[in-house]
């Protein structure tokens, strides 16, 4: 095999604890479009596609609407950013792993948001390429892309999240993959698409990308 070039993380659920924050966030959108079923703790988790389009849409929502859902609650959680913080010990971890590899970050948070944070973390220059949800294509085009991008080829390139899509985009760009389990969904859901790895802790995610 390989050795691992590049890590690829998602951002909500991974680096930052978002869970509540995204639900009241959304919510707030759904009020404000008039529909009436607000998102439950249990819709989150287990959407099978970790966008807020697919929430709106299990919801019921006005397929005309969900795109609107979609760009409202991105701009609310781009203005409330300072509302969500990294995991503890997360940026140490960062300042760590970017030692040993090429860090990214490819998720559906907008890329300002994600830039906020990391900044005020002062961590922004850890990582080699942010692809927010503001840039066009999907998560296994992201990593194909990045590949190409890094000049590596996608085997050498881990994606790791705590969503069922996050797993099955690194396996359809044909990267590794790592779930960690103190994210959006369970261990057991995650489980069910066999990730190379599945980690407890940050501790263990680091021991498991530095060996």
């Amino acid at each position: 095999m390989k050795p691992l070039k590049i890590i690829a993380f998602d951002y909500d659920g991974v680096i930052v604890d978002s869970f509540d924050h995204n639900i009241e966030i959304v919510n707030k959108t759904l009020t404000q479009l008039g529909h009436q079923r607000l998102a439950t703790a249990d819709d989150l988790r287990n959407l099978k596609k970790m966008t807020f389009t697919q929430l709106g849409l299990d919801l019921g929502v006005d397929p005309k609407l969900v795109n609107e859902l979609e760009l409202k609650t991105a701009q609310e959680l781009i203005n409330a950013t300072g509302r969500v913080d990294c995991f503890p010990g997360m940026v140490d971890f960062f300042v760590n792993i970017s030692k040993y590899h090429k860090l990214a970050i490819i998720s559906n948070t907008t890329s300002e948001a994600i830039i906020t944070l990391l900044t005020e973390k002062g961590i922004i220059d850890c990582f080699a390429t942010i692809y927010g949800g503001d840039h066009p294509g999907s998560k296994a085009e992201k990593l194909e892309d990045l590949s190409f991008k890094l000049k590596t080829h996608t085997s050498e390139i881990c994606m790791v999240g705590d969503a069922l899509s996050d797993i099955q985009a690194g396996k359809d760009a044909g990267t590794r993959t790592m779930a960690v389990t103190w994210g959006f969904q369970s261990e057991e859901l995650l489980a069910t698409l066999q990730p190379d790895h599945i980690v407890r802790s940050i501790k263990d995610m680091n021991t498991t990308l530095t060996k």
